[in-house]
């Protein structure tokens, strides 16, 4: 049996040689970059399909998912989520990187797809007031404070605040609750 593997050791180091490991770093550059090209597309997509209302670059958001990734623990899962982010006009520029890294932390802990937390923040920007206060009744996420400061500032015309706020709350709850999720697992 040591004769045996002996032999096989031998036979399997004679394949391992320069070019070999060449080779093999060769072909992980190449996966490497197509999946950097797909992420560049996607975002091009994504900047595209809003009319650049952030005024973004690709390079921009190529940092933010490298950043968003050291939280998260994968590059092309926070690419993902900021390109579908991106394609949101009612998501301000500011709060991009951070609903993005939210989404992903509520996707992995309570199911919800980063699509679909996308969609109530777009709601959300729509109608602060409205929609917070059917998230309120349907899932407890915020108090009566908050509340009434949403609605503060959409009675003085300060919707854009309004929307922040409220989709921040909206983030911040779930998050904590993802977060809650994760831990007991």
């Amino acid at each position: 049996l040591g004769a045996a593997a002996r032999g096989v050791a031998g036979d399997v180091s004679g394949m391992i040689n320069p070019l070999t490991i060449a080779g093999a770093a060769v072909a992980g550059l190449a996966v490497a970059y197509a999946k950097g090209a797909g992420e560049a597309d996607a975002f091009n997509r994504a900047i595209v399909a809003s009319g650049n209302a952030g005024a973004l670059t690709t390079g921009q958001l190529g940092a933010m998912a490298s950043n968003i990734a050291k939280v998260t623990g994968s590059q092309h899962a926070a690419a993902a989520a900021l390109a579908e982010f991106a394609t949101s006009t009612r998501i301000g520029t500011e709060n991009l990187q951070d609903f993005a890294r939210a989404a992903l932390i509520i996707e992995r802990g309570l199911g919800q797809s980063v699509a679909d937390t996308r969609k109530v923040l777009d709601d959300i920007a729509k109608s602060p007031g409205d929609t917070l206060k059917k998230l309120a009744e349907d899932y407890g996420l915020v108090n009566a404070a908050v509340y009434r400061q949403v609605r503060a500032l959409e009675d003085v015309g300060k919707t854009a605040e309004a929307a922040a706020l409220a989709q921040k709350t909206y983030l911040d709850e779930w998050q904590s609750r993802s977060e809650r999720v994760q831990a007991g697992l």
